[in-house]
Parts: structure tokens; sequence; C-alpha cells
């Protein structure tokens, strides 16, 4: 009986060691993999992209002054690296053809009401980039705005940083993190960094089993102390 017991515990423990071992990964994206892109916003509540009052900004479509809802088209300012070299800076579309992908809102106005919108995390596809057949998402998993006051005859600053989930395709989904630094008045313009922490993402399913591979060595340990 004891025996039985004991091959019950090492065969939980088994279980529980080979869930705990990190399952085969495709290729992660490689540190530093770096887009850089730019784009123009009309900020939310001030004629400048810093305001104290609120950090409402509104993405439109590259040197469009009309504010709306929809996501802005963003272009490539310099040729892409790491794994993105696929990427080509020189031949991206302009704005007005659908540039080089879109970038979502991050606060947007509703007119009806005078109030902004803060979309809820995360935010899919919050950044794209699709260019010769290559495709780049970027789910916006948390940000935080920062303004800048302007001091002098300078203009302010705004600045948004913000972590993710980067998907490439030919890689595994890996942890990403963006900088978006606009500054200047009225239809202000923006650039950002989009860089490749290669950190995979978590697999849900393989820390569901680990659970449960944890949970049959406790039930095997408690029959065996019984017995």
């Amino acid at each position: 009986m004891r025996y039985t017991h004991r091959a019950t515990l090492a065969a939980a423990l088994l279980a529980t060691v080979s869930f705990a071992i990190p399952q085969a990964q495709a290729t992660l994206l490689p540190a530093g993999s770096e887009i850089d892109f730019y784009g123009a916003l009309v900020p939310v509540g001030s004629a400048n992209s810093y305001d104290p009052a609120t950090t409402g900004i509104d993405f439109k479509a590259s040197g469009q002054p009309t504010t709306g809802a929809g996501p802005g088209t963003i272009g490539m300012t310099s040729t892409a690296t790491g794994a993105f070299t696929a990427f080509n800076a020189f031949i991206c579309p302009a704005g007005a053809d659908g540039g080089c992908g879109t970038i979502a809102n991050l606060q947007a106005f509703n007119s009806a009401t005078n109030t902004l919108i803060t979309p809820t995390l995360p935010i899919p596809d919050f950044l794209t980039f699709t260019q010769g057949g290559q495709h780049v998402t970027f789910d916006l998993t948390s940000f935080s705005i920062v303004d800048l006051q302007p001091v002098g005859a300078q203009d302010g600053v705004t600045i948004i940083s913000g972590n993710g989930i980067l998907d490439y395709a030919g890689y595994d989904q890996t942890i990403g993190n963006m900088t978006i630094t606009s500054q200047g008045p009225g239809n202000t313009s923006w650039s950002g960094t989009l860089i490749s922490q290669e950190l995979p993402v978590p697999e849900p399913a393989s820390m569901l089993l680990l659970g449960v591979g944890v949970i049959g060595l406790v039930a095997a340990r408690k029959r065996f102390s019984l017995s």
C-alpha cells in the first residue's frame, strides 16, 4: 500500500515538474527590435498638447486637422531595426493613403456631454503596422500620461508611455513597450517608438496545468501521510 502511495506521489511530482518546465517556444522577438513612427493629433480640451485640466488626446490621420473618434494613421520615421528590418520607412504610403498602419484613440471626446472618454484596458490593436505582407500588432495593456508645463517661449510637451503585447508573424507573442511624445500648439505632431523587450507572454494554459500538478502533488502527499 505504501508503495502505491509513493508511486502516486512520484507521478504527481513528475507531472508538476513537467508543467513547470517551459514549453518549446518559437523565436522571441529580439530585444531592442524597434519601430519608430509619427503622426498628427488634435489635443482635446486645449490648443496645446499640454493641458493641465485634462489629458485627452485624439489621434487622427497624419496631417488631418479635424477631431474624430476613429483611429488615425501612422507612418515610419526611420528604417526599423532588429526583427522589423523588413519594414522600410521610405516606401510607406502617405497618411491620406493609409500610411503604414493605425493608432487607436487613448481618450476621445464626447461632444454631446462635453466629456472625455477614457477607454477600458486592454486596447487590442492599439498600434498596427502593415507593409509588404508583414504585419505587426501591439495590444496596449497599461499606459500613463505626463504633461510637462511650458517654460518660457517653449511649447508644452505630452509624454505617453505604455506596455503591452507585441504580435509579429513568425514569432511568439512578446512583451513590448512604447513611448509617444507630442509637442506644439494646435494640430500637434507626434513621434513614437515601439520596442520589443524579448520577454515571452505567459501562457494561461501552462499556468493552469502547473496549478493542477501542484494540487495533485498536495493531494497525494496527504494520502501518503494518512496511510
